[in-house]
Protein backbone atom coordinates (compact mmCIF):
# COMPACT_ATOMS: atom_id res chain seq x y z
CA UNK A 1 0.00 0.00 0.00
CA UNK A 2 1.62 3.45 -0.67
CA UNK A 3 1.91 5.62 2.00
CA UNK A 4 0.06 8.69 1.54
CA UNK A 5 1.75 12.04 1.01
CA UNK A 6 -0.22 14.02 3.39
CA UNK A 7 0.32 12.18 7.13
CA UNK A 8 2.99 13.01 9.80
CA UNK A 9 4.49 9.96 9.16
CA UNK A 10 5.16 10.95 5.37
CA UNK A 11 6.18 14.21 6.35
CA UNK A 12 9.62 13.14 7.54
CA UNK A 13 10.22 11.87 3.58
CA UNK A 14 9.36 14.66 2.44
CA UNK A 15 12.39 15.85 -0.56
CA UNK A 16 14.27 18.54 1.25
CA UNK A 17 14.37 22.04 -0.72
CA UNK A 18 17.28 24.12 -1.49
CA UNK A 19 18.90 27.09 -3.11
CA UNK A 20 15.64 29.51 -1.89
CA UNK A 21 13.27 26.42 -3.24
CA UNK A 22 10.62 24.61 -1.38
CA UNK A 23 9.22 21.20 -1.97
CA UNK A 24 5.70 21.99 -2.90
CA UNK A 25 4.09 19.60 0.08
CA UNK A 26 5.70 21.62 2.14
CA UNK A 27 4.46 24.63 0.88
CA UNK A 28 0.79 24.05 0.88
CA UNK A 29 1.74 22.54 4.95
CA UNK A 30 2.95 26.27 5.41
CA UNK A 31 -0.01 28.33 3.71
CA UNK A 32 -2.34 26.06 5.77
CA UNK A 33 -0.97 26.78 8.99
CA UNK A 34 -0.66 30.08 8.50
CA UNK A 35 -4.55 30.63 6.95
CA UNK A 36 -6.06 28.23 10.19
CA UNK A 37 -3.47 28.07 12.67
CA UNK A 38 -3.81 25.36 15.02
CA UNK A 39 -6.63 23.63 13.40
CA UNK A 40 -4.86 23.16 10.71
CA UNK A 41 -3.49 19.61 10.10
CA UNK A 42 -1.25 18.16 7.39
CA UNK A 43 -4.08 15.36 7.08
CA UNK A 44 -6.62 17.86 6.09
CA UNK A 45 -5.59 17.19 2.54
CA UNK A 46 -6.27 13.68 2.88
CA UNK A 47 -10.04 14.20 4.03
CA UNK A 48 -12.64 12.62 1.61
CA UNK A 49 -16.44 13.43 1.86
CA UNK A 50 -19.15 11.04 1.40
CA UNK A 51 -21.43 11.47 -1.82
CA UNK A 52 -25.06 10.90 -0.30
CA UNK A 53 -27.52 9.04 -2.99
CA UNK A 54 -30.54 11.04 -4.72
CA UNK A 55 -32.39 7.76 -4.95
CA UNK A 56 -32.44 4.07 -3.69
CA UNK A 57 -30.93 2.13 -6.18
CA UNK A 58 -33.18 0.85 -8.93
CA UNK A 59 -34.99 -2.25 -10.02
CA UNK A 60 -33.90 -3.51 -12.99
CA UNK A 61 -35.59 -6.04 -14.81
CA UNK A 62 -33.84 -9.22 -15.74
CA UNK A 63 -34.81 -8.97 -19.60
CA UNK A 64 -32.10 -5.76 -19.61
CA UNK A 65 -30.01 -6.91 -16.60
CA UNK A 66 -29.18 -10.01 -18.47
CA UNK A 67 -29.14 -12.14 -15.61
CA UNK A 68 -29.14 -15.62 -15.26
CA UNK A 69 -32.86 -16.74 -15.34
CA UNK A 70 -31.69 -20.41 -14.00
CA UNK A 71 -30.59 -18.47 -10.29
CA UNK A 72 -33.38 -17.79 -8.28
CA UNK A 73 -33.47 -14.05 -7.90
CA UNK A 74 -35.71 -11.85 -5.29
CA UNK A 75 -38.61 -10.56 -5.88
CA UNK A 76 -39.49 -6.79 -6.86
CA UNK A 77 -41.19 -5.84 -3.41
CA UNK A 78 -37.88 -7.18 -1.56
CA UNK A 79 -35.44 -5.39 -3.50
CA UNK A 80 -37.06 -2.09 -3.22
CA UNK A 81 -37.62 -2.38 0.55
CA UNK A 82 -33.78 -3.74 0.81
CA UNK A 83 -33.03 -0.94 -1.66
CA UNK A 84 -34.71 1.76 0.41
CA UNK A 85 -33.02 0.34 3.60
CA UNK A 86 -29.54 0.31 2.02
CA UNK A 87 -30.34 4.40 0.53
CA UNK A 88 -31.29 5.78 4.18
CA UNK A 89 -28.31 3.64 5.78
CA UNK A 90 -25.66 5.19 3.16
CA UNK A 91 -27.20 8.79 3.33
CA UNK A 92 -27.75 8.55 7.37
CA UNK A 93 -23.69 6.99 7.44
CA UNK A 94 -23.34 10.13 4.73
CA UNK A 95 -24.49 13.14 6.74
CA UNK A 96 -22.35 11.96 10.08
CA UNK A 97 -18.97 11.66 8.22
CA UNK A 98 -19.15 14.89 6.45
CA UNK A 99 -20.61 16.07 9.94
CA UNK A 100 -17.36 14.78 11.08
CA UNK A 101 -14.99 15.55 8.30
CA UNK A 102 -16.33 18.82 6.85
CA UNK A 103 -14.59 21.23 8.50
CA UNK A 104 -11.26 19.44 7.49
CA UNK A 105 -12.27 19.49 3.94
CA UNK A 106 -13.20 23.14 3.70
CA UNK A 107 -9.61 23.57 5.34
CA UNK A 108 -7.49 21.52 2.47
CA UNK A 109 -9.96 22.80 -0.22
CA UNK A 110 -9.79 26.40 0.34
CA UNK A 111 -5.80 25.97 0.37
CA UNK A 112 -5.84 23.40 -2.54
CA UNK A 113 -8.05 26.15 -4.52
CA UNK A 114 -6.13 29.06 -3.47
CA UNK A 115 -2.27 27.34 -4.39
CA UNK A 116 -4.36 26.63 -8.29
CA UNK A 117 -5.36 29.85 -8.76
CA UNK A 118 -1.94 31.49 -7.49
CA UNK A 119 -0.08 29.06 -9.46
CA UNK A 120 -2.05 29.13 -12.89
CA UNK A 121 -1.76 32.87 -13.15
CA UNK A 122 1.86 32.88 -12.72
CA UNK A 123 2.25 34.05 -9.30
CA UNK A 124 3.68 30.95 -7.52
CA UNK A 125 5.36 29.48 -10.56
CA UNK A 126 5.98 25.56 -10.43
CA UNK A 127 9.16 24.07 -11.48
CA UNK A 128 9.98 20.21 -11.41
CA UNK A 129 13.00 18.98 -10.51
CA UNK A 130 15.41 16.63 -12.47
CA UNK A 131 16.33 13.74 -10.37
CA UNK A 132 19.39 12.69 -12.48
CA UNK A 133 21.12 16.26 -11.87
CA UNK A 134 19.16 17.68 -9.21
CA UNK A 135 18.31 20.68 -11.84
CA UNK A 136 14.94 22.80 -11.77
CA UNK A 137 12.94 22.81 -14.69
CA UNK A 138 9.91 25.18 -15.74
CA UNK A 139 6.53 23.97 -16.22
CA UNK A 140 3.71 25.47 -17.97
CA UNK A 141 1.12 27.53 -17.40
CA UNK A 142 -1.55 25.13 -18.27
CA UNK A 143 -0.28 22.78 -16.11
CA UNK A 144 -3.40 23.59 -13.76
CA UNK A 145 -5.83 22.86 -16.30
CA UNK A 146 -4.81 19.70 -17.63
CA UNK A 147 -7.02 16.64 -16.94
CA UNK A 148 -4.30 15.28 -14.49
CA UNK A 149 -3.79 18.44 -12.59
CA UNK A 150 -4.95 17.87 -9.51
CA UNK A 151 -3.59 14.40 -9.43
CA UNK A 152 -0.26 15.65 -9.97
CA UNK A 153 -1.08 18.22 -6.97
CA UNK A 154 -2.12 15.03 -4.42
CA UNK A 155 1.26 13.28 -5.08
CA UNK A 156 3.03 17.46 -5.67
CA UNK A 157 4.80 15.62 -8.64
CA UNK A 158 4.58 15.25 -12.43
CA UNK A 159 5.19 11.96 -14.27
CA UNK A 160 5.33 11.28 -18.14
CA UNK A 161 3.44 14.80 -19.54
CA UNK A 162 3.62 15.70 -23.21
CA UNK A 163 5.33 18.87 -22.36
CA UNK A 164 8.42 17.60 -20.84
CA UNK A 165 11.44 16.28 -22.47
CA UNK A 166 11.66 12.82 -23.08
CA UNK A 167 14.05 11.83 -20.95
CA UNK A 168 11.90 13.53 -18.26
CA UNK A 169 8.97 11.96 -18.70
CA UNK A 170 10.29 7.96 -17.41
CA UNK A 171 10.12 8.78 -13.82
CA UNK A 172 8.33 10.85 -11.50
CA UNK A 173 9.71 14.50 -10.98
CA UNK A 174 8.68 16.40 -7.72
CA UNK A 175 7.08 20.08 -7.90
CA UNK A 176 8.97 22.84 -6.15
CA UNK A 177 7.76 26.33 -5.59
CA UNK A 178 10.11 29.40 -5.10
CA UNK A 179 10.42 30.62 -1.40
CA UNK A 180 10.38 34.71 -2.37
CA UNK A 181 7.51 33.76 -4.76
CA UNK A 182 5.40 31.69 -1.66
CA UNK A 183 6.30 34.65 0.69
CA UNK A 184 5.59 37.52 -1.68
CA UNK A 185 1.44 36.47 -1.71
CA UNK A 186 -0.83 37.69 1.31
CA UNK A 187 -2.77 34.36 1.44
CA UNK A 188 -5.28 35.57 3.71
CA UNK A 189 -6.08 38.30 1.29
CA UNK A 190 -6.73 35.32 -1.61
CA UNK A 191 -9.04 33.18 -0.14
CA UNK A 192 -12.74 33.98 0.16
CA UNK A 193 -13.84 34.26 3.93
CA UNK A 194 -17.09 34.66 5.16
CA UNK A 195 -17.61 38.03 7.52
CA UNK A 196 -18.67 37.39 10.83
CA UNK A 197 -21.87 39.18 11.49
CA UNK A 198 -22.47 41.74 13.28
CA UNK A 199 -23.98 40.36 16.83
CA UNK A 200 -25.76 43.45 17.92
CA UNK A 201 -28.35 43.02 14.77
CA UNK A 202 -28.74 39.42 15.03
CA UNK A 203 -31.38 39.64 18.17
CA UNK A 204 -33.77 41.71 16.35
CA UNK A 205 -33.81 39.85 13.03
CA UNK A 206 -36.97 37.29 11.81
CA UNK A 207 -34.93 33.23 12.41
CA UNK A 208 -34.69 33.08 8.27
CA UNK A 209 -32.79 36.30 8.01
CA UNK A 210 -30.59 35.24 10.82
CA UNK A 211 -29.50 31.91 9.35
CA UNK A 212 -28.90 34.09 6.12
CA UNK A 213 -27.08 36.45 7.74
CA UNK A 214 -24.73 34.57 9.92
CA UNK A 215 -23.97 31.86 6.75
CA UNK A 216 -23.85 33.97 4.00
CA UNK A 217 -23.60 32.14 0.83
CA UNK A 218 -20.39 31.32 -0.28
CA UNK A 219 -19.19 32.04 -4.13
CA UNK A 220 -19.32 29.12 -5.96
CA UNK A 221 -15.83 26.86 -5.84
CA UNK A 222 -15.13 25.86 -9.23
CA UNK A 223 -14.68 21.75 -9.43
CA UNK A 224 -10.88 20.73 -9.85
CA UNK A 225 -10.94 18.06 -12.79
CA UNK A 226 -10.42 15.59 -10.35
CA UNK A 227 -13.60 16.75 -8.25
CA UNK A 228 -15.65 16.48 -11.79
CA UNK A 229 -14.39 12.91 -12.50
CA UNK A 230 -15.07 11.45 -8.77
CA UNK A 231 -17.95 12.79 -8.47
CA UNK A 232 -19.21 10.84 -11.88
CA UNK A 233 -17.54 7.52 -10.50
CA UNK A 234 -19.10 8.02 -7.59
CA UNK A 235 -22.58 8.46 -9.27
CA UNK A 236 -22.13 5.76 -11.36
CA UNK A 237 -21.47 3.36 -8.51
CA UNK A 238 -24.07 4.44 -5.81
CA UNK A 239 -26.89 4.34 -8.81
CA UNK A 240 -25.59 1.03 -10.80
CA UNK A 241 -26.31 3.30 -13.95
CA UNK A 242 -24.28 4.26 -16.90
CA UNK A 243 -27.18 6.84 -18.24
CA UNK A 244 -25.73 10.10 -18.84
CA UNK A 245 -28.67 11.85 -19.55
CA UNK A 246 -30.32 10.59 -16.31
CA UNK A 247 -27.23 11.66 -14.41
CA UNK A 248 -27.45 15.33 -15.52
CA UNK A 249 -31.66 15.43 -15.03
CA UNK A 250 -31.58 13.98 -11.80
CA UNK A 251 -28.37 15.22 -10.13
CA UNK A 252 -25.90 17.56 -11.85
CA UNK A 253 -27.47 19.51 -13.71
CA UNK A 254 -27.90 21.78 -10.58
CA UNK A 255 -24.01 20.53 -8.68
CA UNK A 256 -22.41 21.74 -12.30
CA UNK A 257 -23.37 24.90 -12.78
CA UNK A 258 -22.99 25.64 -8.86
CA UNK A 259 -19.55 24.81 -9.17
CA UNK A 260 -18.33 26.82 -11.96
CA UNK A 261 -18.58 24.62 -15.31
CA UNK A 262 -20.79 23.96 -18.03
CA UNK A 263 -22.73 20.67 -19.59
CA UNK A 264 -19.77 20.72 -22.55
CA UNK A 265 -17.22 20.34 -19.54
CA UNK A 266 -19.91 18.00 -17.48
CA UNK A 267 -20.29 15.71 -21.03
CA UNK A 268 -16.19 15.90 -21.71
CA UNK A 269 -16.08 14.94 -17.79
CA UNK A 270 -18.47 11.86 -17.71
CA UNK A 271 -16.50 10.65 -20.89
CA UNK A 272 -13.12 10.60 -18.88
CA UNK A 273 -14.72 9.24 -15.83
CA UNK A 274 -15.89 6.17 -17.67
CA UNK A 275 -13.04 5.40 -19.97
CA UNK A 276 -15.47 6.66 -23.15
CA UNK A 277 -13.46 9.50 -24.58
CA UNK A 278 -13.00 9.32 -27.85
CA UNK A 279 -15.05 6.10 -28.69
CA UNK A 280 -18.06 5.92 -30.93
CA UNK A 281 -21.76 5.73 -30.11
CA UNK A 282 -21.46 7.60 -27.10
CA UNK A 283 -24.79 8.67 -25.62
CA UNK A 284 -26.32 12.01 -27.17
CA UNK A 285 -25.79 15.23 -25.57
CA UNK A 286 -27.13 15.80 -22.18
CA UNK A 287 -29.66 18.54 -22.66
Amino acid sequence: MTLSLWTEQARGSWPRGAGGFVFLAQAVDLIGHHLFGADWKVSDLDTKLMFPRQTPRPYVPRSIAGDDFTVPRQSRADFEAAALQEFIEHNAAAIEHNRVNGEAFERARTVKQAVVNQASVGRLPLLYRRETDGSLHATPDTIWTLSTAFDAFRACCVLNQTWMPDEDRTHPMYLFVQDADLRAIDWKAVVWRPEPAPLASLASLPATNRLQLSAPARPAVQWTEHEMTSAIKQWVQDNSSRDRDVAWRDHFKALVTEHGWTNQNFRDHWSTALGSAGQPGRPKPAQ
